[in-house]
């Protein structure tokens, strides 16, 4: 092969020169080199590529022939062959992006084999909608296709759509009727749609396919599920004997042989528990499903002393340790359940050691005990879609709305295009009236399905609602409209585009082009209304908005309602406005410095518009329902900003506070990037001082800046006396982005980051480095400790402790970190002493949360001792 390689380069290079030396001497040369010898050493490249990519891939060398790939298509993305070298390369690493490769080999050269390695690929990822979608655009050829029904079959049935599936398998044993496999998965589908039990065709089917001894097994258990099901209790004694006649039956079917006896034979299922018992001491599989099938049958009692009495090997098998703690949260035993959660981490699984503990603490009344396991647990699941999934199906099981949003939230961002969950995540962000996420939502959705004209004019609307990504907005607005211009929802949005483009009366027209019915939804009548108030026409617009029922609207929606009520009455008093500015404007009695732009920068001040002079005589006369009606009327342009601080602060004084903060957000938002900006905004809440609103000021600047240390001092101070630990590993983390070798500040940023269970690997690298480079310095030396801890190494974190540390006791509680490590030692007496010596006033809400912990799994261990 290399020396086939070493004659193709020198062949090619002696072409190289060959080319470019006729392009020099034949007449007419850039011609020549523009016409003919460039495209033949595009040619001759794109050649040499593909054949180095080959060789990387058959000598396994995949990275190498990914990176080859990619260069070559970099060159022409038309050839399928540089997209199957790189489909190829993928699948071999196991990546997913050999989905998004195979999908571009199809789209060029779509043959069946093409669409059904797609298939594969996507199945084999779970991504079942590239795998439906190219099931469903398969052509003909596929009719006749034995793999492509088998496949389509498979995936169908994984998301439980039977019908699909069941045609699918009818067509293969069309195509191959003696398919005994296919037989038995038709007949499984069947079975399970069959709610009614009244098939008795499939059940007898299943018997027939039962003296196969390739599916003797399967279809026993089969038939035997469905008897224990139905409470058949002669048919589960008959097919558990059969069953368990049969040989190499896994731990499953073994106790299901149990659950047949159990209904039909009680007497014989006691003695076949304790075989099974016996059996499975040393087998985590068998207790896993013991344990399962301890959950809802048999003697809570018996099942508990058995688990109890397991050897130390498998009391401490991850799998077996899940298991037990499911069944201790299905018979409620929160004590037990606390203390099985407590123990070492699950690796992959403590996402689930997270959730059964956050699940014990709310039921045990630790509200906030059980919402900082909760954001581990779903930490913990990472961007894993299984993880996310199992944890959305215990919050089903659990009626846990508010934490199933969370979750279905992150299963949106794994699988964007999964329609089940994005139909799920819109209608609840629409009943909740989140314009904003409904926008990310749509966002998304564009990236995925950038052909789509409902996507692109959802999320077109939502920006336009928002004010957000306008420029955008308004392309997509405009070239939706121009492919179906009698597409009610596109004219609709086209029309609010040219409003927000201060187009109010091409905005009318464009809308008014609908006819009555479609201009009769909420909606389009409320900027129907909208529309005739930015024209003038008041009478008009009352009569119109009078009819709007805006409770079933967006927020957004609301407001422009409100904003247009407001300019149908600003039209009727406008001319007493006038009247009253100029009245304002020349009292002698109003104190200027008293004023809020008496704290702006001359800049802002020399440039202040009339409004804002109104806004400020108000302010300083104390006016603060005037101010209030003042400001809802107008829109300030490039001093928006001020105006949502101002609005925030009226909100204030009218004691409404969650109010103040949500207008004092938006102020942040429309200022954010904008150093000025924000410094006027720092400087209206100091001089109102509002110190809350001052650190939102601060956090955003030192976003734009992160290289201040007084700033970062000031930041950290307020963060950790309001127990906000996620704020501390932001500011943090951005500083040492501009500060890399202030190891000082790593250390403290890998103790918060492990408070939080935030990149805990990492920290416990920065921990260990930090204390190298400097062991003498307290602080370290307590982080470090604690990373010890966190790592299962409390022997040696407790030779640090002992080391009296002469800092660092403002970062770390000693206290806390000595019970916890005495903890670990079973030195229960000495533990108790140090956690009581724990100051809770002035703890982080993590540190109070591993108190609690440690607190209850001290008792639990006093109540064991004196059993």
């Amino acid at each position: 092969m290399k020396r086939a390689d070493r004659r193709f380069r020198s062949h090619s290079r002696r072409l190289v020169i060959v080319l470019v030396a006729l392009a020099i001497l034949v007449p007419g040369g850039y011609f020549a080199a523009r016409d003919w010898a460039w495209p033949a050493y595009k040619d001759w490249r794109e050649a040499r590529l593909e054949h180095m990519a080959n060789d990387f891939l058959a000598a396994k060398d995949y990275d190498n022939a990914l990176i080859t790939a990619r260069r070559a298509l970099r060159g022409s993305r038309q050839k399928p062959e540089y997209w199957k070298i790189a489909a190829a390369a993928s699948k071999a690493m196991g990546q997913p992006d050999a989905i998004f490769y195979q999908e571009r080999v199809v789209k060029l050269d779509d043959t069946l084999e093409n669409r059904i390695e797609l298939i594969r690929l996507a199945l084999s990822h779970e991504d079942y909608h590239d795998a439906i979608d190219a099931i469903e655009g398969a052509g003909p050829a596929a009719k006749q296709s034995v793999d492509f029904h088998q496949l389509a079959a498979e995936v169908y049935g994984r998301v439980g759509r039977t019908v699909p599936a069941r045609l699918h398998l009818y067509s293969l044993l069309s195509l191959r009727p003696d398919d005994k496999p296919a037989q038995l998965e038709l007949a499984a589908l069947e079975l399970s749609d069959d709610t009614t039990r009244t098939n008795a065709t499939v059940r007898e089917k299943l018997r027939q396919l039962s003296q196969d001894p390739e599916l003797r097994v399967r279809a026993l258990a089969l038939l035997l599920q469905d008897a224990v099901t139905g409470h058949d209790r002669a048919k589960a004694v008959e097919y558990a004997e059969q069953l368990n006649a049969s040989k190499k039956l896994g731990d499953d079917q073994k106790v299901l042989v149990l659950a047949g006896l159990a209904l039909g034979a009680p007497d014989r299922a006691t003695e076949y528990q304790r075989r099974l018992e016996d059996a499975f001491r040393n087998d985590p599989g068998g207790v896993v499903a013991l344990a399962r099938y301890f959950e809802n049958s048999g003697s809570q009692t018996d099942a508990r002393q058995w688990l109890q009495s397991l050897p130390r090997n498998m009391q401490v098998d991850l799998k077996v340790q899940e298991a037990i703690a499911s069944d201790y949260l299905a018979w409620q035993d929160w004590p037990r359940l606390d203390q099985a959660v407590s123990s070492e981490q699950w690796k992959d699984r403590d996402f689930m050691r997270h959730a059964f503990a956050a699940y014990s603490a709310r039921q045990s009344g630790r509200t906030a005990e059980a919402g900082s396991e909760w954001r581990l647990a779903v930490i913990q699941a990472g961007n894993d879609v299984g993880h996310a999934s199992e944890l959305l199906r215990l919050l089903g099981q659990w009626g846990w709305q508010a934490e199933q949003y969370d979750v279905v939230w992150k299963l949106f961002a794994l699988m964007p295009r999964n329609q089940e969950v994005t139909g799920q995540l819109i209608a609840w962000e629409r009943a909740q009236g989140h314009t904003a996420n409904l926008n990310r939502i749509f966002a998304k959705l564009v990236e995925f399905s950038g052909d789509d004209l409902t996507v692109k004019n959802n999320f077109a609307y939502t920006s336009l609602l928002l004010d957000a990504n306008l420029s955008k907005a308004f392309e997509l607005a405009r070239s939706n409209y121009d492919a179906d211009p009698k597409n009610p929802y596109y004219v609709t949005t086209e029309a609010l585009a040219l409003y927000k483009q201060d187009k109010s009366d091409e905005a009318l027209a464009m809308l008014e082009k609908l006819d009555a019915p479609q201009l009769s939804s909420p909606e389009r009548t409320l900027l129907h209304a909208l529309f005739l108030a930015a024209a003038g026409r008041a009478d008009r617009a009352a009569d119109l908005l009078g009819g709007v029922k805006t409770k079933a609207l967006l927020p957004e929606e609301r407001q422009l309602a409100q904003n247009a009520e407001d300019k149908i009455a600003a039209l009727e008093r406008e001319h007493g406005q006038d009247l009253r500015l100029v009245a304002l404007s020349h009292r002698g009695d109003i104190d200027r410095r008293k004023g809020w732009l008496a704290v702006m920068p001359e800049k802002v001040q020399a440039t202040a518009t009339d409004d804002m002079k109104t806004s400020d005589s108000l302010f300083a006369i104390g006016d603060i329902d005037g101010l209030g009606t003042q400001l809802r009327n107008q829109t300030w342009k490039q001093h928006e900003y001020l105006r949502m601080a101002l609005v925030a602060y009226v909100a204030r004084h009218r004691g409404n506070d969650a109010e103040a903060r949500s207008y004092w957000g938006t102020a942040l938002g429309a200022a954010a990037g904008d150093q000025e900006r924000l410094d006027q905004l720092a400087a209206l809440a100091s001089h109102w001082q509002w110190e809350a609103e001052r650190m939102d000021v601060l956090t955003r600047l030192f976003e734009i800046d992160a290289s201040d240390p007084a700033t970062l001092t000031q930041l950290l101070q307020y963060y950790r006396s309001a127990g906000r630990t996620a704020e501390l590993v932001s500011v943090l983390s951005a500083y040492l982005s501009a500060h890399p070798d202030d190891e000082a500040r790593r250390s403290v940023l890998a103790y918060y980051r492990m408070l939080s269970g935030l990149d805990v690997t990492r920290a416990y690298v920065a921990a260990h480095d930090a204390y190298e480079a400097a062991p003498d310095d307290g602080s370290r030396r307590l982080v470090y400790a604690f990373a010890l801890w966190k790592q299962h190494r409390s022997a040696e974190a407790w030779k640090l402790l002992q080391a009296s540390p002469d800092g660092g006791r403002d970062l770390v509680p000693v206290a806390l970190l000595r019970a916890a490590v005495l903890s670990d030692l079973d030195r229960h007496d000495d533990a108790v002493q140090a956690l009581n010596e724990f100051d809770r006033a002035h703890a982080l809400p993590e540190e109070s949360t591993l108190a609690s912990v440690l607190a209850s799994r001290l008792k639990s261990n006093r109540a064991v001792s004196q059993l």
